[in-house]
């Protein structure tokens, strides 16, 4: 039978995933909304101009390239020695 605590922790980790998507969408939609406010596309280009992008981000890929430099810094370090 599931303890209470691992329901809880369950439950807890449900409502942060939540919470998370609900402010990734309130981004988008104000992005949204300035965009369908521009007057032409070039007046919202130069409104996003000023603005940095985004930092994107993707979990699998940052994984994948710090291993990867993991092991060749392993090998060369294997290959000095």
């Amino acid at each position: 039978m599931i303890s209470a605590w691992w329901l809880l922790v369950v439950v807890l980790l449900f409502l942060l995933v939540m919470e998370y998507r609900y402010y990734q969408w309130q981004k988008e939609r104000a992005d949204l909304y300035s965009r369908i406010m521009a007057g032409s596309l070039t007046e919202y280009r130069n409104d996003i101009a000023e603005k940095p992008p985004p930092k994107g981000g993707n979990m699998f890929t940052a994984g994948m390239k710090r291993v990867a430099k993991q092991q060749m810094e392993f090998l060369q370090k294997a290959g000095d020695g």
